[in-house]
């Protein structure tokens, strides 16, 4: 039986397999035996035949593990192959970007965004720095058994970077709104209810700050997205 311990231990298709199952709405007494089954690679009914304690133990460890919060791994080795993270972002390219878009809204393809950030490492340099193979628009299907600590962490590493891009054009925009809205105060009748109209409209920066903030609530929400909660 799978010992599972850390999000190591846990492959990128169980993990999409028991989210999907929970997306089905189940009984509450079936997730539990249904989590088992999945993570610890047995039959659901082997898991039933386990012992009482048996089963709280395991309950026990997938939660800890489903709220682990992992950094990046940047070079990982998985069937005598290294891969790298893509060294550096600023020279994505327009296919990779694109495959990276198409795939994000269905967690099936999560590890075709994974064979777009981890390529084959193909040569080393000093300072811990390396080249990865060019990106050729395939997908790598052993990426499915790829640990979650790795999907999870670079998952986790782009929303931080997006949210902390966001929350700084933010902070940026705040003193540019409060100056508007003192202006607002100043004025008296339509004038007043036509320059409320253009900041509820969205006109100039002020209604673009109003979009950064639904962008970063949506982002907070998409952060979340890969959790389970049983």
């Amino acid at each position: 039986m799978k010992n599972i311990k850390t999000l190591e231990d846990v492959r990128l298709h169980q993990w999409v397999e028991l989210m999907e199952f929970l997306e089905t709405k189940p009984d509450k007494e079936k997730i539990g035996f249904a989590a088992i089954s999945i993570l610890y690679e047995i039959s659901t009914r082997e898991a039933r035949k386990l012992p009482s304690d048996t089963i709280e133990g395991y309950l026990s460890d997938i939660e800890k593990i489903m709220s682990e919060k992992p950094n990046l791994v940047q070079r990982f080795t998985m069937e005598r192959q290294e891969y790298g993270f893509i060294p550096n972002l600023d020279k994505i390219t327009a296919g990779e970007w694109v495959d990276i878009e198409n795939n994000q809204n269905d967690k099936k393809n999560m590890w075709k965004i994974m064979s777009v950030l981890y390529r084959p490492l193909i040569e080393e340099a000093p300072y811990g720095h390396y080249e990865i193979a060019e990106y050729d628009g395939e997908f790598r299907e052993e990426f499915k058994q790829m640990p979650m600590n790795i999907v999870l962490g670079a998952h986790l590493f782009f929303c931080d970077l997006g949210i902390d891009l966001l929350s700084y054009t933010l902070n940026c925009l705040a003193p540019e709104k409060s100056e508007k809205q003192k202006r607002t105060k100043a004025l008296d009748g339509d004038l007043k209810q036509a320059f409320k109209r253009l900041i509820k409209s969205g006109g100039g920066q002020v209604g673009y700050s109003d979009y950064v903030i639904t962008m970063l609530q949506d982002l907070k929400q998409f952060r979340n997205s890969l959790y389970i909660k049983l």
